[in-house]
């Protein structure tokens, strides 16, 4: 089935095209050192707090880039689900034929709980197996969902910040420095100019002397389903969960 290679296949590649460019972009920004982290007095409280100071933005080009990315990758799977389903070439003009992803289990069995029978049957159980729908396969999900708000809405990076934050620091200012892990329960996201990253009690200001170095990572900045989800990770995580598809039709013999 040679199509695959010269369609769907291609987008899958094309995709990764638009990861590593954007991953290159990403390192190249960051290297420009485009923002910045200052302490500064609370003057009301008397706190000592920790802000970002933003330079330069990530630019909005970066959501288009993710966003043509996740719409190669998603379409490739309805470019699969119509060859596995129709091998000889039928029901290329339906635009019905496409690999469906629900939103829950109960949506997925009310639209999948027939019986298939004869040469279509074992492209259907491979589907079901894969659980395509929210619950089942998050990831698989979640790269439809995107698909769907990049559609609609577009998608818009920003600053985020990492798991875990290393912060050097010395209980009292004599004291060699030691070494703090912050880890965030929520990546802050997004971070613009002035955003409060930390903040230390105006009783604790004589006895602790930070340094904090705050990384910040490129994430999406939607307020939705993607929320501070890093976009290098992501992107590569949705890649690879369609070649994991992909490969399990070739290994059934359905995709040459």
């Amino acid at each position: 089935m040679a199509e695959w290679e010269s369609s769907g296949r291609v987008k899958i590649e094309r995709a990764k095209e638009h990861i590593g460019d954007l991953q290159t972009e990403i390192k190249s920004f960051f290297q420009r050192h485009p923002y910045a982290v200052v302490g500064e007095d609370d003057k009301e409280t008397g706190d000592w707090i920790v802000r970002a100071r933003i330079n330069e933005t990530p630019p909005l080009r970066w959501g288009a880039v993710a966003g043509d990315a996740i719409h190669n990758l998603r379409s490739s799977l309805d470019i699969l689900w119509r060859l596995v389903m129709y091998p000889s070439g039928g029901g290329s003009t339906n635009r019905r034929i496409q690999f469906n992803v629900y939103d829950s289990a109960d949506e997925f069995k009310t639209s999948h709980d027939r019986e298939v029978h004869g040469p279509r049957k074992p492209a259907v159980d491979i589907y079901k197996g894969l659980k395509p729908y929210k619950g089942g396969n998050d990831l698989l999900w979640l790269l439809h969902a995107a698909d769907v708000v990049d559609k609609h809405r577009g998608l818009i990076p920003a600053y985020s910040t990492v798991g875990t934050t290393i912060i050097d620091f010395s209980v009292g200012f004599r004291a060699p420095p030691r070494r703090l892990g912050l880890k965030w329960a929520d990546p802050a996201c997004p971070i613009e100019d002035g955003t409060e990253l930390w903040r230390v009690k105006a009783n604790m200001r004589g006895q602790v002397d930070m340094n904090p170095t705050f990384p910040f990572s490129i994430a999406f900045g939607e307020a939705e389903v993607l929320k501070a989800k890093p976009i290098i990770s992501t992107l590569h995580q949705f890649a690879g969960v369609v070649e994991g598809i992909a490969q399990t039709f070739r290994v059934a013999g359905l995709l040459a």
